[in-house]
């Protein structure tokens, strides 16, 4: 049986399975600014007013709002991961993570700590009067667990705002866009393969002189100055950095 080269692999049509024609469609625009507007609503709608709410709907149209927000971060970085040597879409990327981020500090991050917050008796009370409430009880339950560990809305919005450039992400993107750039000689002759197709020859070939000459490839491409910024990446990921 002989094995199909990688590029014949089947693949992910992304734009057919999310709807949009590829990461910069303006149609993908168009569903970020709906979702912010319907963030909005939901914030007008519930905030402040959550105990005497019905809770329930309150909760499903946060889930319907965490979904659409879901399917804009699943999209756009499935198509990232794909193309990291791809600095447009990088740039898109991060453009639209900041626009979301902001839109859950203002609209939607309060409704986790009011929620968590709720007293036990109006909580009791809504389980009394719409029994369905009980099929969101294991995430109301998980959201209560973090009531003595949140802080102010203000803070907490502030944090949120912040998270595309808090922590190791930056660190860990500029790695992982580093090994997207190499490129490995598996036949002499041939243009160079990058590191996915590299690691799917590898994995999948069942001839041991093609998986030996991948592994020693790997090797030496690791070697020089990808081992150092390998280094310098897991240190500051491990939190060790000076």
């Amino acid at each position: 049986m002989t094995t199909p080269e990688p590029e014949a692999l089947p693949r992910w049509e992304l734009d057919q399975r999310f709807g949009f024609q590829g990461p910069f469609d303006e149609a993908l625009d168009k569903y970020v600014e709906e979702t912010a507007q319907r963030a909005k609503r939901f914030h007008e709608t519930y905030d402040g007013k959550l105990a005497d709410s019905d809770l329930k709907a309150a909760i499903t149209e946060y889930e319907h709002i965490a979904v659409r927000r879901g399917t804009v971060s699943s999209f756009l970085s499935l198509h990232y991961d794909t193309q990291l040597d791809n600095d447009a879409l990088k740039k898109r990327k991060g453009a639209l993570s900041q626009q979301q981020s902001q839109v859950y500090g203002d609209f939607l991050e309060w409704f986790s700590l009011d929620l968590a917050s709720m007293d036990d008796a109006i909580l009791a009370q809504h389980y009394d009067k719409d029994p369905s409430l009980n099929d969101y009880k294991s995430y109301i339950d998980e959201e209560r667990r973090f009531k003595d560990h949140n802080l102010s809305k203000d803070v907490e919005r502030a944090l949120t705002v912040r998270n595309p450039w808090m922590g190791t992400r930056t660190v860990v993107s500029f790695f992982d866009k580093e090994l997207a750039l190499m490129r490995f000689t598996l036949k002499d002759g041939e243009e160079p393969v990058n590191m996915e197709v590299l690691l799917s020859t590898l994995s999948s070939s069942k001839d041991a002189a093609v998986r030996a000459k991948c592994l020693a490839e790997l090797n030496k491409g690791l070697g020089g100055p990808t081992g150092r910024v390998a280094a310098l990446s897991l240190s500051t990921v491990a939190g060790s950095w000076q």
